[in-house]
């Protein structure tokens, strides 16, 4: 951090591009706090930044080469002393000059672009309820749960605010500026409450979308539009493959947005908590990647969801679960069949003790479980498998301990070479499956939601 106040800085970015730069930024910065400023951009997603250059904040003109042309979106500046983004629409050719305090960017910051005042206003009105961002988090951390009815409702004030600023805003500008398209789309994504009794809005919110327009891509909304439309959807792969055909039908195959969209949709089908997720990620790689209309643009990752179809086809469909034959706390072998004809259902547990996503799910999975005993009147086994060679007994039995895991259960522990993880494919933890009393499969890598709605449904079959 520069211990230096009160002094004036002029960065200059050019990108040259057959002989003439693409844009270029003019950084006017007093009272600096930051030896450097970073200008990034998103693609997708806010977490998948595009690092554009390093400004080092020194005396002078600095310059950068680039060679190609941008589509232009959304990009920011960061300051790592303070963590603060101060956002700006970034077009191709735009000549922009920065001039801020650098203790207080936001608060101080002038551009010299038509768009920039009021993008700037709603900047600084949105760190006017950070302290709504801050209060629903310590909410979340106190284990506090949301519905999306109730999220909305919590935000309320917050969304309305915001929501007749854009669109005021909107009277205002041009509508083919990227601040029009971000707005619009910040605008739809709060107008719209999923509900998945509702399949005719949910179908008309995702056809409001243009998705091949290409700037879309870089305002990092795109995956937010996903997120909601297929949150009115039920956590089934049969039902969220729907969702999925519905927006890769619209994609055209150019759409440089192509990849990071299929790439979500496999995120979300290896969910633990959706239902049937082994076999719907066989069926959405087999559709898009493996006959799919389109030639997938990455072939290196191609391939990977080809080896992810070929290893979870081979656990798709109903069969008999492979047996497994482990020792227990005392070293007494633990048959998993014999284990499972003593009770209506048994849980199949993969973890590592010293695994942070499983302190926090295989109690929550423990709790389900009861919970569904006590509604059902049924017996739930839980033959859980720490998955860990190497550690110490102690931390095995302290995690068993800690997290009280001893009603119906039986506590094994995998050894080297043991073929249970090739059998369950069981390399990440946790990872659960459901089997019946002869041993049958009934679903595969379950989390806690999956296996209280698996258990629901087959209760109303009954």
């Amino acid at each position: 951090m520069l211990k230096i106040y009160k002094i004036f800085f002029l960065v200059l970015i050019t990108i040259p591009f057959t002989g003439s730069a693409q844009y270029l930024l003019r950084f006017k910065i007093t009272d600096s706090k930051d030896s450097v400023v970073f200008v990034k951009g998103t693609m997708f997603e806010e977490k998948n930044f595009i690092p554009k250059d390093m400004v080092r904040v020194i005396k002078g003109v600095r310059q950068s080469s680039y060679n190609k042309s941008i589509i232009g979106g959304i990009y920011y500046l960061e300051f790592p002393s303070s963590k603060e983004k101060v956002y700006f629409t970034l077009q191709n050719k735009d000549t922009i000059t920065f001039t801020f305090n650098g203790a207080n960017p936001l608060s101080t910051m002038v551009m010299s672009k038509r768009s920039a005042p009021v993008f700037l206003e709603y900047q600084r009105l949105e760190k006017q309820f950070s302290v709504v961002d801050s209060l629903y988090e310590e909410e979340i951390k106190r284990g506090r749960k949301f519905n999306l009815t109730q999220k909305d409702a919590f935000f309320k004030n917050k969304k309305d605010t915001l929501l007749a600023f854009r669109k005021t805003v909107l009277n205002k500008i041009k509508t083919d500026e990227i601040l029009s398209l971000h707005f619009k789309t910040l605008n739809l994504l709060d107008e719209y409450l999923p509900k998945r009794s509702e399949p005719a809005q949910r179908e008309a919110f995702i056809n409001k979308f243009n998705l091949n327009e290409p700037r879309l891509l870089f305002t990092s909304n795109f995956r937010e539009i996903l997120f909601e439309y297929l949150s009115a959807y039920p956590l089934i792969a049969d039902s969220l493959n729907k969702g999925v055909d519905a927006v890769m039908s619209k994609l055209y195959c150019n759409n440089k947005s192509l990849p990071f969209v299929f790439d979500y949709f496999v995120r979300i089908m290896k969910n633990r908590n959706v239902q049937n997720n082994t076999e719907g990620l066989v069926a959405m790689i087999d559709k898009h990647i493996k006959k799919g209309k389109c030639t997938y643009p990455n072939e290196v990752q191609k391939q990977e969801y080809l080896k992810i179809y070929e290893s979870n086809k081979k656990f798709s469909g109903d069969t008999l679960s492979k047996n497994i034959i482990l020792k227990d706390t005392l070293n007494i072998e633990q048959d998993l069949h014999a284990f499972a004809r003593g009770y209506d259902y048994t849980v199949i547990l993969f973890y590592a003790p010293t695994c942070e996503h499983c302190k926090v799910e295989i109690p929550q999975m423990d709790s389900t479980i009861n919970l569904l005993e006590k509604r059902y009147n049924i017996r739930i086994g839980r033959y859980a498998i720490c998955n860990e060679t190497g550690i110490p007994a102690s931390t095995w039995k302290q995690f068993i301990t800690e997290h009280k895991l001893t009603n119906r259960y039986v506590h094994v522990q995998i050894t080297e070479g043991h073929p249970a993880r090739l059998d369950y494919n069981a390399y990440a933890n946790p990872t659960s499956f459901l089997i019946g009393k002869s041993g049958k499969m009934l679903a595969r890598k379950i989390g806690p939601v999956s296996l209280r709605n698996i258990i629901n449904d087959e209760k109303r079959k009954k």
